[in-house]
């Protein structure tokens, strides 16, 4: 039995904004109503590829702006000592 993907939301609304758009702009060309019932899976599964894809890019740029300071980390102890210090007077 084979697992089935996983859903990503972004990926699938991303995926139905650039099938409308693609739809709109077949059926705008002459005889392009018939085109697009004709095209409309080739257009869907164009559109899912387009999106991952787009995601993909987007992900990795994200990462090269991501904090590189991996082994950092903060304990509760550290925060409590921040907020302990004694007040001036």
């Amino acid at each position: 039995m084979s697992k089935a993907p996983a859903f990503n939301a972004r990926i699938t609304d991303l995926a139905s904004r650039i099938y409308v758009d693609l739809v709109r702009d077949v059926a705008a060309q002459p005889d392009g109503a018939t085109k697009a019932t004709e095209e409309a899976e080739r257009l869907a599964r164009m559109s899912f590829k387009l999106s991952a894809g787009f995601h993909r890019v987007l992900d990795e740029l994200n990462a090269e702006n991501e904090p590189k300071n991996v082994g950092f980390t903060v304990q509760l102890d550290d925060i409590a000592s921040w907020s302990n210090t004694p007040a001036k007077s």
